[in-house]
């Protein structure tokens, strides 16, 4: 598949998708000390749009790269893919099970909001990060 019908297919999933230069170099970088830049960078508002725009990259044969705050050191959260970041948006914490003490969080939730939710109920989710105020829960 050439980078034009690459670039095609990214745009025809129902997902917002960014391909202009500045957001490409915004997402180059994270916390670590590496930069390489993406094909693109989507924003998907759902699960329904995540999975469309990870099909959409799997059938442009584009690696996948899960973004969250990007406050890891590894240089995890960037790639010359597609880089889908989780951050903007699914930032939704929902049910709390005591019983089975789970609770269901967006992936772009911040670990100090989920222990905040938590704390009344004498729970907190580890592990304790320094970037606890900005890290997010992409799994």
């Amino acid at each position: 598949m050439t980078p034009t019908q690459q670039l095609a297919t990214l745009k025809a999933a129902n997902c917002e998708v960014a391909f202009d230069n500045l957001t490409r170099q915004l997402y180059a970088t994270d916390a670590s000390l590496y930069q390489v830049e993406p094909l693109a960078v989507a924003f998907p508002k759902s699960a329904r749009e995540a999975g469309a725009i990870i099909q959409a990259a799997a059938q442009a044969d584009t690696a996948v790269i899960p973004r969250g705050a990007g406050t890891g050191l590894s240089g995890g959260a960037i790639g010359n893919g597609l880089v889908v970041d989780f951050a903007r948006h699914n930032r939704i914490i929902g049910k709390l099970n005591l019983e089975k003490r789970t609770v269901r969080v967006g992936a772009g939730v911040v670990l100090d909001q989920l222990n905040q939710f938590l704390h009344p109920q004498g729970f907190r989710f580890g592990p304790d990060v320094a970037t606890s105020s900005r890290a997010t829960l992409v799994a």
